[in-house]
């Protein structure tokens, strides 16, 4: 493809100076050679293309703050993605990515990360360094362990892990103490770590499709929650600490064998909250 003949005679002609641009769905599978001059670029969206690789040229691009990769056929991190270090944002969902290297620590500013609907099996115990993540998205894919350096990341607030095979949280992520948003539905999860606790700003966990058979005491300390869902799981009663959640409004607990008295329990405890039984 001719990138001259594809893009306006403005943004051809201001090339040297733009700082975005935007080749979504142009059917690539390989990058023009012409997109060089755009030497100035600080957010490429290359979303839904044929791509399977980077050219060795696309390291001259080290202003970049926003890379968006996804939709295409990568089946792994492009080295050349490590010669990014001011890149905030990586979008790689939807491509066939395996692993997340160690090399990821070359990216210190990154605040954004999905690599979400991939084959990713592993993920490198370096990604403890990565100090600026705050939203790492990671759903449907093919995990069953997790990093415990993964509660390193200290300014993480959304974590979507949905639809793995994760069968334990560890207790190292009691550490997340700026976590709005779980997402863990659809996982082999048994029970949460009492360091659970930690999480004093979650507002959101979505626990349906698992495998628990209670939830522990310290959910009392959750007290920022507004939503919490474990429908479809084996609890049999709740805790005591679930009854003082004073901001909780929505708790769904369809699916779970739970006692008609526990639940009449829940309605006077905490009236606020819309219960689904």
């Amino acid at each position: 493809m001719k990138l001259k003949n594809y893009l306006s005679d403005s943004v051809w002609e201001g090339r040297k100076n733009r700082k975005i641009l935007d080749l979504s769905e142009a059917n690539l599978s390989t990058l023009p050679e012409e997109l060089q001059e755009f030497e100035n670029l600080e957010e490429l969206y290359l979303s839904n293309n044929n791509l399977i690789r980077l050219p060795i040229w696309f390291q001259q691009f080290h202003k970049l703050r926003d890379l968006d990769l996804r939709g295409n056929y990568f089946s792994e991190f492009s080295y050349l993605l490590f010669c990014l270090p001011k890149l905030e944002f990586l979008n790689l969902e939807k491509n066939l990515i395996s692993e997340i290297p160690k090399e990821i620590i070359n990216l210190p500013e990154l605040e954004y990360l999905d690599i979400s609907m991939n084959r990713l099996n592993s993920i490198t115990d370096l990604i403890g360094y990565m100090r600026k993540l705050r939203y790492f998205l990671a759903d449907k894919n093919q995990l069953s362990n997790l990093p415990k350096t993964l509660g390193n990341c200290e300014s993480l607030t959304n974590l979507y892990l949905d639809e793995n095979r994760i069968e334990e949280i560890p207790i190292d992520f009691g550490n997340l103490l700026n976590l709005t948003d779980l997402y863990l539905r659809n996982n082999r999860i048994t029970f949460l770590p009492k360091e659970c606790k930690g999480w004093g700003k979650l507002q959101y966990i979505d626990l349906d499709n698992n495998l628990l058979t209670s939830l522990p005491d310290e959910v009392k300390f959750w007290v920022n929650i507004q939503d919490i869902y474990i429908a479809r799981n084996k609890i049999t009663d709740f805790p005591e600490g679930i009854y003082q959640l004073k901001s909780l409004r929505e708790f769904i607990i369809k699916g779970n064998p739970i006692a008609e008295e526990s639940i009449k329990k829940l309605q006077t405890s905490i009236p606020q909250a819309i219960v689904y039984s």
